[in-house]
């Protein structure tokens, strides 16, 4: 394993626990803000590669997406009404 996929591991380690431990109330809001700017600080300053992979192992970590909307016909809505049309 290269040394930027360890660091990456690493540091998505950190961010993980540090949302299962807000998750379980184990820290407040405040202390999970500032635990993650250091940690986005902490990938940031590793280097582009790093934050890449850290960005990459996130986005497999989410779940499939879903439509939350059905695509739209292809037929058009008819226009409004013209006011000669109207009764």
């Amino acid at each position: 394993m290269r040394a930027a996929d360890r660091k990456a591991t690493r540091l998505l380690a950190r961010i993980n626990g540090n949302v299962d431990d807000r998750y379980a109330d184990r820290i407040d809001r405040p202390t999970f803000d500032a635990r993650q700017r250091a940690a986005w600080d902490a990938i940031e300053e590793a280097g582009s590669t790093v934050n890449a992979e850290v960005l990459r192992a996130i986005r497999q970590q989410l779940p499939a997406p879903t439509r939350a909307w059905p695509r739209r016909s292809s037929t058009r809505c008819s226009p409004a009404p013209s006011e000669e049309s109207r009764p």
